[in-house]
């Protein structure tokens, strides 16, 4: 558990939202994007998607819900670079060994020492995700215990739990980054009996044909920066 979380222990907003982010560095971030078209698209598609997902949701800076960034990283932060990248957002790193490991720390440690009510998390490979969308994730939350965005390629874009439905162990030993982490999460929720709301299915960028087969329309209105880099990579396909 880190330090700023065990200091955190005061009531704070009951609704998160939580950015799983990996800071944009060279050769560290969008490997399978890399693979199909360089180290140097894949940095820029990194950061380009991040500017776009944080602008979507500018309004959720500061108030309820409370969105806030947890980065991880090969090595520590150089000097602005985490303002640089997340502007003004709390911003916090994760702490875990894969992704369910990190995910549960930072889910629990909100529950029980931060008094959250509801979370719902995110990564920042769905650039054109809206504050709106995450508000009808959070109240999905009042009604149903867990909601969850499924992804075409079998993961999911969004995951929320609220309070009272949360289990420490509900996604310890889910086979991370293959095509069955969404069926293996709903299979260990009701299995528990609980609920799950399904928002509707959406692609993620993992790839180039990713970007390049994404609705133009969507990209250039929700996701700019997203969208300027897909035409410069198309026109050199």
């Amino acid at each position: 558990m880190s330090s700023a979380a065990r200091l955190d222990t005061v009531e704070g907003p009951r609704a998160r939202i939580l950015i799983f982010s990996r800071l944009p560095r060279k050769g560290s971030v969008k490997s399978r994007f890399a693979r199909d078209a360089g180290e140097d698209a894949a940095l820029d598609l990194q950061r380009a998607m991040i500017r776009d997902l944080l602008r979507n949701l500018s309004s959720m800076a500061e108030g309820d819900p409370l969105a806030e960034v947890l980065w991880t990283a090969d090595g520590e932060p150089r000097g602005s670079e985490l303002a640089e990248t997340f502007g003004a957002l709390r911003v916090e790193r994760q702490e875990g060994t894969d992704l369910g490991e990190r995910m549960s720390t930072a889910f629990t440690e909100r529950f029980y020492l931060r008094r959250a009510a509801k979370i719902v998390a995110i990564g920042t490979d769905l650039p054109t995700l809206t504050a709106h969308d995450l508000s009808v994730a959070l109240s999905l939350l009042d009604s149903c215990d867990w909601v969850i965005g499924p992804a075409t390629d079998g993961g999911y874009y969004l995951f929320g739990c609220n309070a009272g439905a949360w289990k420490l162990d509900i996604l310890k030993g889910i086979p991370w980054g293959g095509p069955s982490v969404c069926e293996a999460t709903i299979g260990r929720i009701r299995a528990e009996g609980q609920t799950v709301a399904l928002l509707p299915e959406r692609r993620d960028i993992d790839h180039l044909n990713d970007l390049l087969e994404f609705d133009g329309d969507e990209l250039r209105t929700l996701a700019p920066d997203t969208w300027t880099l897909r035409e410069a990579l198309a026109a050199r396909v």
